[in-house]
């Protein structure tokens, strides 16, 4: 629980807009990490979940959308490398 005027950050993988970021992300993310990860740590479910994961995980404006029906205020997101990463804030 959050105490009022307090600050929330999420940082979460996304899906890039871009068709060309999105392509190469996807070949990257659905193949080469679940291998290369897998082969290094010794857990190759760990790294075909996560894919999976982000594949459900809302858009920037749905979870902003979530976060103000939560309660938060100045809700705001930026989009970090090429969109393949997002850091969401709201203030509760």
């Amino acid at each position: 629980m959050l105490a009022p005027g307090a600050r929330f950050v999420i940082l979460e993988f996304t899906t890039p807009r871009s068709w060309l970021v999105r392509t190469l992300y996807h070949f990257y993310f659905h193949h080469l990490l679940p291998l290369i990860g897998g082969v290094i740590s010794g857990h190759r479910t760990a790294y075909k979940y996560l894919p999976r994961s982000v594949a459900h995980f809302p858009a920037e404006p749905e979870l902003a959308r979530r976060m103000e029906a939560a309660g938060f205020v100045n809700v705001a997101w930026e989009s970090l490398s090429f969109g393949i990463a997002a850091i969401h804030v709201g203030t509760k």
